[in-house]
C-alpha cells in the first residue's frame, strides 16, 4: 500500500486513492483477492490490458523530434499490487 495516489489509474478507473479508501474499510476483501490470484496463478486479463499516453514533454523546443514527447503506460491498480506480492514472493524464495 505504499503506491503513490498521484499515479494514474488504468481502463478501470480504480486508482491507488479508492484502493486505499477500500483498505481503511475492508482490508480483508483486498487481501482476499490477492491471495486468491496468488494461490490459483490467475493474473485476470482485464488487469493486464495497456492503455498507452503520449505526452509531450514542457519547454521542448521542436516536437517536430520523437524525443520531444514521453510514453506513459496505464496499468490497472489492482493488477500492479498482485504483481508487488508475487514480486515480493519470488524474491523471498529466491533468498
Amino acid at each position: 500500500m505504499n503506491q503513490s495516489v498521484q499515479k494514474a489509474a488504468g481502463s478501470d478507473r480504480l486508482g491507488f486513492e479508492a484502493i486505499r479508501l477500500l483498505w481503511d474499510w475492508d482490508s480483508q476483501r483486498i487481501i482476499n483477492v490477492v491471495k486468491a490470484s496468488f494461490r490459483l496463478g490467475i493474473h485476470p486479463r482485464v488487469w493486464k490490458e495497456v492503455k498507452g499516453v503520449v505526452m509531450p514533454k514542457p519547454n521542448k523546443p521542436d516536437y517536430g523530434v520523437t524525443k520531444a514527447y514521453r510514453g506513459i503506460t496505464l496499468l490497472n491498480c489492482l493488477g500492479k499490487v498482485v504483481e508487488k506480492v508475487a514480486a515480493n514472493a519470488i524474491a523471498e524464495e529466491c533468498e
